[in-house]
């Protein structure tokens, strides 16, 4: 039986009623009320912010939406070669530039062999990775990781949940590729959602206001 004092899930809390951790809302916006980075969750709730149940495991990604607003699915795959000359240990970095609003949402990869030598165990493993945003430096991951750890296959996609990575136009990603073993092919795939505007699907006529 659920608790009327207590929100439902999905449903945002009021002003004034209680949270399951027993605090009251403060009114909002409170007096003198100046922007600040919050700290702790606690500090959301004297704001009197409300909460909402989220689920963390899906992709709800927030996109305008609009008469003359289009979202374009695009795959971005990133490919590189390591043949048996190159030094393994070196990691070539590459950027993904956006030429307009886009939210990745999931991320697959793989790896082949292309020499003698097979790969034993996960494909995904035979290299590392680390993504950041070159604007601002905001880190996907904070550190190099093994590929298999945050990059999913075709039929388990990685999925970047709940919001998507949100990058503006002209933003970029920096995607850094440690190989663990020469003669490898590594391909990465970075599902995206464009957003379009009146240009890009009405030929560059925009409409006249009705």
């Amino acid at each position: 039986m659920s608790d009327h004092r207590y929100p439902s899930y999905g449903a945002p809390t009021q002003p004034g009623q209680v949270t399951p951790m027993g605090d009251r809302q403060a009114p909002w916006p409170p007096p003198n009320a100046r922007p600040a980075e919050p700290v702790r969750f606690g500090d959301f709730a004297v704001t009197g912010t409300p909460f909402q149940r989220i689920p963390l495991d899906q992709v709800w990604t927030l996109m305008p939406v609009g008469q003359n607003i289009a979202t374009f699915n695009r795959q971005r795959p990133v490919d590189i070669t390591v043949d048996g000359q190159s030094n393994v240990s070196a990691s070539p970095g590459l950027i993904v530039q956006f030429n307009r609003p886009t939210a990745i949402f999931q991320i697959t990869g793989s790896a082949v062999n292309t020499g003698q030598s097979a790969i034993v165990g996960d494909p995904r493993d035979t290299f590392l990775i680390d993504l950041q945003r070159t604007q601002g430096a905001e880190r996907f991951t904070t550190g190099p990781a093994l590929g298999s750890t945050i990059i999913g296959t075709g039929e388990r996609p990685f999925k970047i949940a709940p919001n998507g990575w949100l990058f503006d136009m002209g933003q970029s990603l920096a995607i850094t590729i440690t190989p663990l073993r020469p003669d490898l092919r590594i391909t990465i795939n970075f599902s995206t959602a464009e957003v379009r505007g009146p240009a890009n699907f009405t030929w560059g006529t925009v409409p006249a206001a009705p």
